[in-house]
C-alpha cells in the first residue's frame, strides 16, 4: 500500500471528534478539488505491507484508526481492514464514495461527497459529511439531508492550516435554522494539531 503519512493525533471531525486516534493517510486521490486541504497525499510516499503497517501502529495506545487520504477506496483495502480487526482495532474511513465495494467491512465510514450532484443514498455509510462554504447551495443541502436518515455533517471549508470564519459563521447559520444538521469544525485546525 502507497502510504503516505502515519501518525497518532485526536480525531477533530465528524461522530467521533476528540478520540485518539491512529491515522493512516493512503497516497492518490481520483479528484482534485479546489478546497482540497491536504495535498500532501499527491506528493510523496512509501509502500508498506499490511505486516509493516501493523508494526509500527502497534506503539499507538489506541485502538481507533482512522483511514483517510486521498481516497483510501482506491486501494482494495477488505482484507487489510479485516487484519487490523482481528487485531482489535476499530477502522474508520472518510471516503468520496467513489468506491465503497473497497471499503465496505470498516466499522464505520464517513462519506464525504464532493459532487453533490451524484451522490449514492444506498446506506454503505454510518455518517455524512458535505464540505460547506458561504456560498453552497442550502436548498441542496437540505435536499440531501431529507434523504438521509443518518447523522449529517456540514464542515466549513477551510484552508490547508485554517478555519475561514465567513464559513464557519455560515454553517453556524445553517445549523441553527434546520436543527437534522450538525456542524463538523475541524478540531484539529482550531487547537493546532495534526
Amino acid at each position: 500500500m502507497k502510504i503516505c503519512d502515519l501518525f497518532y493525533s485526536i480525531q477533530g471531525e465528524g461522530f467521533h471528534v476528540g478520540k485518539a486516534a491512529i491515522f493512516i493517510r493512503f497516497y492518490g486521490c481520483d479528484l482534485t478539488c479546489s478546497f482540497c486541504d491536504e495535498p500532501l497525499h499527491k506528493e510523496i510516499y512509501d509502500e508498506f505491507s499490511d505486516e509493516e503497517i501493523l508494526v509500527k501502529i502497534k506503539k499507538f495506545p489506541s485502538k481507533f484508526i482512522v483511514l483517510t487520504g486521498g481516497e483510501p477506496s482506491l486501494y482494495e483495502l477488505s482484507d487489510f481492514i479485516k487484519k487490523l480487526q482481528g487485531e482489535s482495532y476499530f477502522v474508520a474511513i472518510e471516503t468520496n464514495g467513489l468506491q465503497p465495494s473497497n471499503i465496505e467491512v470498516a466499522n464505520w465510514i464517513t462519506y464525504s461527497p464532493k459532487n453533490w450532484n451524484t451522490i449514492k443514498f444506498e446506506p454503505f455509510f454510518d455518517e455524512i459529511k458535505l464540505i460547506v462554504n458561504h456560498l453552497s447551495n442550502t436548498d441542496q443541502i437540505l435536499e440531501i439531508a431529507s434523504k438521509i436518515t443518518k447523522p449529517i455533517y456540514i464542515q466549513p471549508e477551510g484552508t490547508q492550516k485554517d478555519v475561514i470564519n465567513r464559513n464557519v459563521q455560515h454553517c453556524v447559520q445553517l445549523v441553527e435554522r434546520f436543527p437534522k444538521l450538525r456542524i463538523s469544525l475541524q478540531t484539529q485546525k482550531l487547537i493546532h494539531i495534526q
